[in-house]
């Protein structure tokens, strides 16, 4: 037990004050994440400083260990292709505009699939290694209570 205890203070602190920004440490506090929804066309209609545009999801990212367990503050953004960095806070009737404007149909920002990892594969795997340590733990403490019987 202590050692699970130590295992988690350690993960804790390895997070570093970073974690905001970026999912680099073992607990991520919500780190700020892009992700591509729609790519707009090539042309000069979309394109601001020579670069093109496209329209994203930025969304906070909480994982452990590098496994994501949820994603809060999702809005749609502006953001430049080919960089998952940098992005543009547009207003949802810019999106909406921009949007129709090429053609395509977003779908509201709580039903933006993220992909079966982010969604669903993240929460599957922890709830596995939560599952094995319980199951290790009780059997280690069935083997202390048979030694001492």
């Amino acid at each position: 037990m202590r050692f699970l205890l130590f295992v988690i203070a350690l993960c804790l602190m390895a997070g570093g004050a970073h974690a905001k920004r970026s999912s680099s440490g073992i607990v991520s506090f919500g780190s700020e994440k892009l992700h591509v929804i729609a790519k707009l066309p090539d042309t000069a209609e979309y394109n601001v400083d020579g670069k093109q545009l496209d329209i994203g999801l930025l969304y906070k990212d909480y994982s452990f260990m590098f496994i994501p367990l949820w994603q809060s503050d999702k809005q749609y953004v502006g953001m430049t292709r080919g960089d998952n960095k940098s992005y543009y806070a547009w207003p949802s009737a810019l999106v909406e505009k921009v949007s129709q404007s090429a053609g395509l149909k977003l779908p509201p920002v709580n039903e933006v699939d993220l992909g079966f990892w982010m969604t669903y594969g993240g929460k599957l795997a922890f709830a596995g290694v939560v599952l094995v340590i319980a199951l290790m733990y009780r059997r280690k403490a069935k083997q202390a209570t048979e030694v001492v019987a």
